[in-house]
């Protein structure tokens, strides 16, 4: 069983992160199913991993103690018993960063394309020409918040 569908968004990332900084030390197994590790975070929080249920692990952070919640603590930790799943969510997360960026440079090169099409345009008016189309825009703006007493009314 994944940590992934038993943990929030966050604490899945954030565990991610901490695994990734080298946050969890002093990994140490205690049985087939179990593990115990330090995490540095705000302070150095005490995790106990049971790989068969990881909801019965315990952490010592406020956010987990006591509670079945998998903090980023114990995603740490996992990660840390098994990096392949690790690799699989930084896999993930790259692929998710080169796809934004992809669609970034998309956006942009619309926006450039449009920009040069739109200054080409305007470059070819005369200036009576902008400023009519200018003001016509500016009461268009102005009068989108204005009731309209051509519009039909359902009075008659």
């Amino acid at each position: 069983m994944g940590i992934r569908g038993i943990c929030s968004y966050n604490s899945y990332w954030r565990g991610l992160d901490y695994f990734e900084s080298k946050r969890v030390k002093n990994i140490t197994r205690v049985n087939k199913n179990e593990y115990d590790a330090d995490v540095e975070g705000r302070e150095l929080y005490h995790v106990h991993i049971f790989t068969n249920h990881p909801r019965k692990s315990t952490c010592t952070c406020p956010h987990a103690a006591g509670k079945s919640i998998v903090c980023k603590h114990k995603v740490a930790v996992y990660f840390s018993i098994f990096p392949e799943e690790a690799q699989e969510a930084i896999d993930e997360r790259n692929s998710f960063y080169e796809d934004l960026e992809e669609r970034e440079r998309e956006y942009d090169k619309k926006v450039e394309d449009i920009t040069k099409y739109y200054e080409e345009y305007v470059d070819s008016l005369s200036i009576e020409e902008i400023k009519t189309m200018l003001v016509n825009r500016m009461v268009d703006s102005y009068m989108e918040n204005e009731e309209d007493p051509y519009e039909e009314d359902d009075y008659y």
